[in-house]
């Protein structure tokens, strides 16, 4: 796996939308060092959930961020209802986000 190559993506695609890395940290609450580590392909002992974190706000499939680390193309999402999420994600409160997520959780439950 070539994490350098998956890290050049993800500075990329960040910088298009944030401009420091520490907002980027800051609206998907991960950690300056870890989103550092990850652009400079420092290491590759990512937690799933950060990785999925980095791939929402960015628009990203998930498992985007391993399958360019694999050498494949970035995978992103068409999805519109997940657009419009990424897009209010960098304004909303921390107790916000968590809300949202145990709401998709309980969707993700529904028989229908």
């Amino acid at each position: 796996m070539d994490w350098q190559r998956a890290g050049s993506a993800v500075r990329r695609a960040r910088a298009q939308r944030y401009h420091t890395l520490e907002s980027f940290a800051a609206a998907i609450d991960v950690s300056v060092s870890v989103l550092s580590d990850l652009e400079r392909g420092a290491r590759d002992n990512f937690s799933s959930e950060t990785l999925t974190r980095i791939e929402a706000v960015l628009g990203w499939a998930p498992g985007a961020i391993e399958g360019v680390a694999n050498g494949r193309a970035v995978r992103r999402l068409d999805d519109t209802e997940m657009a419009r999420v990424r897009e209010a994600w960098p304004r909303l409160t921390l107790q916000a986000r968590l809300i949202l997520a145990d709401l998709a959780e309980r969707a993700a439950e529904l028989p229908f």
